[in-house]
Order: structure tokens, then C-alpha cells, then sequence
């Protein structure tokens, strides 16, 4: 799943900061950089002072602004993993393949940011009377990397807020157009699915495709009743869907769901240790089922898919897109 959120700067440097984060049980999730442009400006260990500057617009060592950043700091890009994915990881009691799990995930999405980057960084510039779109293959990505949800079940998934700033060839840095990113958001969210599949494909595990249309699936050998058990922050995001919707019957549904996320958030429990979490789970899972080999039962499930090549799934694409559109974008056809 991948959700998107525009930011102002006070938003976002409140969000993130240290004492209103989740745990700080990982590097990762203090934060980390990413993108050619975390690159340009020398960008490497991540410290929330420089965060906070260049989500002001500011740059992170010299006392000049970079972009105005008044009205928008820049985007945020949540990737989600599947529920059986964070299931797995949070009962597996192999350290080693929790480690592999989380890797598959962050790969996942380090994946799906170079293609947006290499693809989709834009700016604007008047040339001639003419406001024209410029590519400059550089972004300014921080990441933050979590493993539950606020109602402490688990829930593997990395914030990645995009800086409104790109540069130039010229060196000069601008506002990011995102008119692009916004646009093309359901192939990035596809992008990032399908890569974290064939990364849990490398670990030994199979997966099954559970929305076709949607392209979501989940790992093979996880059950419903577990994932049910440990799904409670997404009832209440359903719950204030429907009711919203019965409220906004002509709204946007992409825009009700992001409304009920935030109209369900309740304040993070910050006072509830990391590994006490995670043996409260293990004690729910063991109340429902015998997990004492779910790793191992997992990977002993095979897929009887026949595998294509890449030939052979671009020409199934075009056949199943043609059968309904005549005309249709690069982008519908990679998702």
C-alpha cells in the first residue's frame, strides 16, 4: 500500500521529530537520506536539524535558502507492507530472517524511489513566455522506517518524505513540480508490491495474489485469523471510511481514505518498550495457532504458477490493456 500526503514544514518537522517518534529501535527509524540531491548536498549521517532546515527550505549547513517552502515542504510517500509480510516478520524468532524481512521491504523501496527519481523529478521554468517542465533525475528524500501501528500491532512500513527541492544542471535548486507524483501514484504503490514479492520470492517464501485489479497480494502460509488479530488499526481506518462516505457520497475515494486515516489517529504510546510489544504478540499469535515453525512452514509452501519470461508478461499486458483502451499511457502499461 502507498498513501501520499503533501506537507507544510511545520507538519512534517513535528511528525518526525525524535520525541514524537515511534520507538527509536533502529537506525533506520531515526531517519536516513536518500536521492542523488541528499548526494549534492553532502547529505549522509541523518541528523533532524538538517531535516528540519531543508523541510524550511533552508540549506543544511550555509545560511542561504535553497526553494521557498513556505507553502509546502514537500510530500509524503508512505510504504506499507503487506499485513502477512509485518505478521511474519514480528512472530518470526529468528533475529537473522527478521533482519532479512525488513531488508526485502527497505530494497523494495529504495527501488521504487530510484525509478521515481530517474523518471519523475520535475520542476517548472518560464522559458519565452512558456512554463515548461524540466527533468533533473535528482531528489531529496528522508526515510523513516517503522514496524508497528499506532495500536502496537505489526505493521512494517518506511515514511519517505520527498523535500520540495531539486537541482538544476546549472546548480541553481527549485520547487519540485509533483503534479507527476501525484499522478502516477497507484504505479509507484504497484512498483513497490511487486519488487518486495520477488525479494520475499528470494528468501524462500511464495505469495498470492489476493486483488488482482489492485495488484495486492499476501505471503503464502500466513492465515486470515492472524492477520485479523493483528489488523485493528486497519478496522478503524475502515470503520471511518464508511462513515465518511455516507457523509461525502460524491468525494474522491483515494481522498475519504486519507481523511479517515487521519480522523482515526489516536496519540502514539511512547511509553510501551519495544520487546515487551513483541511478546505481547507472540502471546496472541500462540492464543490462536502453533507458530513455533511458521518461518520454516512458510518456505515449505510452493507456487504452482508457471513463471514467464519478461517478453512473455509485456505481451500479456498489452493484450489484456487493448481489450479495453485503444489509448493508453506508458505508465497503465507498466502497472
Amino acid at each position: 500500500m502507498l498513501t501520499m500526503t503533501n506537507m507544510i514544514a511545520a507538519q512534517v518537522t513535528h511528525y518526525h521529530k525524535q520525541d514524537e517518534n515511534y520507538y527509536q529501535g533502529n537506525e533506520k527509524e531515526l531517519g536516513e537520506w536518500f536521492g542523488k540531491g541528499a548526494e549534492n548536498l553532502n547529505l549522509k549521517d541523518f541528523k533532524f536539524e538538517d531535516f528540519e532546515r531543508l523541510a524550511n527550505g533552508i540549506h543544511p549547513t550555509e545560511e542561504k535558502i535553497l526553494v521557498d517552502s513556505s507553502k509546502r515542504a514537500g510530500v509524503d510517500l508512505t510504504f506499507s507492507a503487506p499485513k502477512s509480510v509485518s505478521t511474519l516478520m514480528e512472530l518470526s524468532k529468528d533475529k537473522d530472517e527478521e533482519l532479512n524481512i525488513r531488508d526485502a521491504h527497505d530494497r523494495a523501496v529504495n527501488e521504487t524511489f530510484k525509478f521515481i527519481e530517474e523518471n519523475y523529478s520535475q520542476t517548472r521554468e518560464q522559458i519565452d513566455g512558456v512554463r515548461n517542465r524540466i527533468n533533473t533525475g535528482n531528489l531529496v528524500i528522508a526515510k523513516f522506517q517503522h514496524d508497528t501501528s499506532r495500536e502496537l500491532d505489526p505493521q512494517l512500513h518506511t515514511h519517505g518524505f520527498v523535500m520540495n527541492m531539486t537541482q538544476k544542471e546549472n546548480g541553481e535548486w527549485r520547487a519540485l513540480h509533483n503534479d507527476e507524483l501525484f499522478k502516477n501514484k497507484m504505479l509507484f504503490g504497484q512498483m513497490y508490491r511487486n519488487q518486495l514479492a520477488s525479494n520475499l520470492k528470494e528468501l524462500g517464501y511464495e505469495t498470492e495474489v489476493t486483488d488482482a485489479r489492485k495488484g495486492l497480494f499476501e505471503v503464502k502460509g500466513i492465515s486470515d485469523e492472524l492477520m485479523t488479530e493483528f489488523s485493528k488499526r486497519s478496522e478503524q481506518v475502515q470503520k471511518r471510511f464508511e462513515e465518511l462516505k455516507k457523509q461525502y457520497p460524491n468525494m474522491e475515494e483515494s481522498k475519504l481514505r486519507e481523511m479517515a486515516t487521519l480522523d482515526s489517529r489516536k496519540a502514539k504510546d511512547k511509553t510501551s518498550d519495544r520487546t515487551q510489544i513483541r511478546a505481547e504478540n507472540l502471546k496472541r499469535a500462540e492464543a490462536i495457532e502453533d507458530i513455533s515453525n511458521l518461518v520454516q512452514d512458510c518456505k515449505n509452501l510452493k507456487s504452482e504458477i508457471k513463471e514467464l519470461t519478461a517478453k512473455e508478461y509485456l505481451s500479456k499486458a498489452k493484450e489484456l490493456i487493448t481489450d479495453k483502451e485503444s489509448v493508453f499511457t506508458k505508465e497503465e502499461l507498466l502497472r
